[in-house]
């Protein structure tokens, strides 16, 4: 049986649409949020950095220094070919093998573009304790789970998707959250908390892409 690592291996080797450059718009607003707020310049960490596009693509006037973790080495290598400035340390890492390979414990901000989605509750509850444990405070830690109302998420039997998927998430497994869930992980560290869903009809049929945005606090 492939391991996770296999799968993302593959599809950066060989779909060239994994290596792409672009950002994610909620992922760049929430950089730009946290940086007017705190008035400097950030120190990000990524979680499943991919390919690097979130962090590459905002200036350094607004992200200083960063890292990406991400268990594909062929997405890291194309990363750190693209980092010409030579801001990002960019690191292959299984996010559930501890500790994490950080030579600065000090970040502002921790994103996660719904790379913890792809592991159950108790999982992504360990990752996100396991920051809270090595990472000085504070800092702002900034996650997107798919929620439960997810179209792809199977109507029947636990809520988890394996293989392909009629919806349009495309990985080796997912796992979907209720509101319940974000409340139970996140506890009081919450300071903004959004369900977003979008209609999908690209492929003739309704399709209903949600997820929360969720933004925390660690003191």
């Amino acid at each position: 049986m492939k391991s996770s690592s296999d799968f993302w291996e593959n599809k950066y080797e060989n779909d060239s649409n994994y290596r792409n450059l672009f950002p994610y718009d909620h992922v760049v607003s929430t950089v730009y949020t946290i940086a007017s707020k705190l008035k400097r310049p950030l120190k990000v960490l990524e979680l499943g950095s991919g390919c690097g596009n979130n962090l590459l693509s905002i200036p350094s006037s607004i992200i200083s220094y960063g890292v990406g973790l991400d268990v594909s080495k062929v997405a890291c290598d194309f990363a750190s070919s693209k980092d010409i400035a030579n801001r990002f340390y960019f690191i292959p890492h299984n996010l559930l093998s501890f500790p994490y390979p950080l030579a600065d414990k000090k970040f502002d901000l921790v994103l996660d573009r719904s790379c913890l989605s792809l592991l159950d509750k108790s999982r992504f509850k360990t990752v996100f304790e396991h920051l809270k444990g090595v990472l000085d405070p504070p800092f702002y830690f900034y996650s997107n789970p798919y929620s439960d109302l997810h179209s792809s998420r199977p109507c029947e039997g636990l809520p988890i998707s394996k293989g392909s998927n009629p919806g349009v998430i495309n990985a080796a497994e997912a796992f979907y959250y209720s509101r319940n869930d974000i409340l139970d992980l996140f506890s009081n560290t919450i300071v903004d908390l959004r369900l977003c869903s979008i209609d999908n009809f690209t492929h003739a049929q309704r399709l209903l892409e949600s997820e929360w945005r969720v933004l925390a606090y660690v003191k």
